[in-house]
């Protein structure tokens, strides 16, 4: 089963995040965190268990307090999180935010309604990312 972790203010988002990807596809477990500080207490407590991380790690690009690409950015200077895709999944299209999200580290950049198929999207770009630098998947 794929884990896939969400950060995103709107609750509502996550509802139909939810209901979009188990519609699609029963092999995908998504969680929902409507902080930063949520997100980062679940990872911690998951390392310190030695509890496996999720595939994959979408951020809202306008969270309170702290912004999706600092979020990108502290993911990306933590080599604990590094075989994790973190990407950002916004309602912007705007491709200076996508430039943004990519120039601060991000693995993908999806636009919401993040469904099944922007799932796959962002699984594709991730892997292309991790080809073009080298990596290899752990």
């Amino acid at each position: 089963m794929a884990e896939i972790f969400f950060l995103d203010d709107s609750s509502d988002e996550a509802l139909l995040t939810s209901i979009l990807l188990r519609e699609a596809n029963d092999n995908i477990e998504p969680s929902f965190y409507l902080t930063f500080e949520e997100l980062q207490s679940e990872l911690d407590q998951r390392f310190a268990r030695e509890v496996s991380f999720p595939e994959l790690i979408a951020i809202d690009l306008n969270m309170p307090r702290r912004d999706g690409i600092d979020i990108v950015k502290w993911f990306k200077g933590d080599a604990r999180f590094d075989g994790i895709a973190v990407g950002v999944c916004t309602g912007s299209s705007d491709p200076y935010d996508r430039q943004r999200s990519f120039a601060a580290g991000a693995d993908f950049f999806v636009v919401k309604p993040f469904d099944h198929k922007k799932l796959e999207d962002a699984r594709s770009q991730a892997d292309d990312k991790r080809h073009m630098s080298g990596a290899h998947h752990s």
